[in-house]
């Protein structure tokens, strides 16, 4: 069955709520009117959903028939961005901004949740639905499945709008697509004095800055192009006036790497660097590292179905873009079977920059690509 049609005439309604969510972007933990609107629109479909601690909420749809339970899952916070689009429903609250898409992701979920409701009679089991709070602080997934959203569910299901990917085009992959993420903190200690007399303190700022420039070094130098590896610095603090040679130093970035081999090669040079560059300025370092995602592998039965879904809803199935970037939907995938899928919406700025804007067409192929996996799924 194709549920293009269906998806269609649910179209002005999850364009007019993303376009609300777009205008009222709230932070990781305070989605609390976010949560308010989506309970709303749930109890006007009559679906029974139960709020989840701070922020999110779940809801399932009961099918007529015994059988499993899918979850879909769709994120609700947005990002700590300054809206620069000219668009007339733009971010109302200063400094944050629905940057990343996760508004269109939770109104196509909404529009789903409305067609899978008509069909109850035919559905051999239920769909339970998630909207998920805080995935930008990367423990929002850990958080909802402590509180038990995972119990009784067979397979899990995220479909996450692609600046990446052409308008209208669904991207599927099997096995790992996302990277793990690794976070870490570099210290780096000296001994303050006179600017004026550095020879008589360790400037720290300075052997920071070593260790800045030669971690770019390790992974041309020492990892195999195929590897899939990558460190990016994020932050370096160190000092408070400039006629003072500081004591300490911070640095913190990410590493991203599709094995936990890699990133465990990976430290263990950061560390061997970072303790080299900081003797040489009579300085220490310390490393530290947390493990902040894992590794994102979708299960090969659930591609296959999702491929067969894709090709039923778009002309444009292609290959997912294997990036760098990473997603805590990596947690559902280490206990249950789960499959993560893009919708492209084009756009001429990236996700995450204050220009981002999406063709909003595209998120009828979403509605209509979940509808097909859950029924595929549920019926068939």
């Amino acid at each position: 069955m194709n549920f293009r049609e269906q998806a269609q005439r649910q179209l002005d309604y999850v364009v007019g709520l993303r376009r609300h969510f777009h205008a009222n972007p709230e932070l990781a933990y305070q989605e609390f009117a976010t949560t308010d609107r989506i309970a709303e629109e749930l109890s006007s479909m009559g679906i029974p959903f139960a709020r989840l601690t701070p922020t999110g909420l779940v809801g399932e749809i009961t099918g007529a028939h015994p059988g499993r339970t899918l979850l879909i899952r769709a994120e609700i916070d947005a990002l700590p961005i300054q809206e620069e689009t000219e668009v007339p429903f733009r971010s109302r609250t200063d400094g944050i901004m629905h940057a990343c898409g996760h508004d269109a992701n939770t109104a196509m979920l909404l529009g789903t949740a409305r067609v899978l409701t008509d069909m109850r009679e035919q559905l051999h089991g239920n769909v339970r639905l998630l909207f998920e709070p805080a995935e930008e602080l990367n423990n929002g997934a850990a958080a909802v499945i402590a509180q038990n959203v995972l119990e009784g569910v067979d397979a899990v299901l995220a479909l996450h709008i692609s600046s990446q990917v052409p308008s209208g085009a669904i991207c599927i992959g099997g096995g790992a697509i996302l990277p793990q993420a690794t976070y870490f903190r570099i210290q780096v200690t000296g001994k303050s004095t006179h600017g004026a007399l550095p020879e008589r303190g360790a400037n720290a700022a300075v052997a920071a800055a070593a260790i800045a420039v030669h971690m770019q070094s390790i992974v041309p130098l020492e990892h195999s192009a195929y590897d899939r590896v990558l460190i990016s610095l994020g932050t370096l603090h160190s000092g408070s006036s400039p006629n003072t040679c500081p004591e300490s130093a911070q640095l913190e970035g990410t590493i991203r790497a599709y094995t936990k081999e890699a990133t465990g090669k990976v430290v263990e040079s950061l560390r061997r660097m970072a303790e080299s560059c900081a003797a040489i300025y009579r300085c220490t370092a310390q490393v530290h590292t947390e493990t902040v995602c894992e590794a994102l592998v979708n299960d090969e039965g659930l591609y296959q179905l999702s491929r067969q879904s894709a090709l039923e809803v778009t002309d444009q199935v292609l290959p997912f873009i294997r990036t760098m970037a990473s997603d805590t939907f990596s947690e559902y995938c280490l206990r249950r079977p789960s499959m993560y899928v893009a919708v492209g919406v084009g756009g001429e700025y990236p996700q995450h920059s204050s220009r981002y804007t999406i063709d909003e067409q595209a998120l009828a192929t979403g509605v209509a690509f979940e509808v097909d996996f859950a029924s595929r799924y549920l019926i068939n």
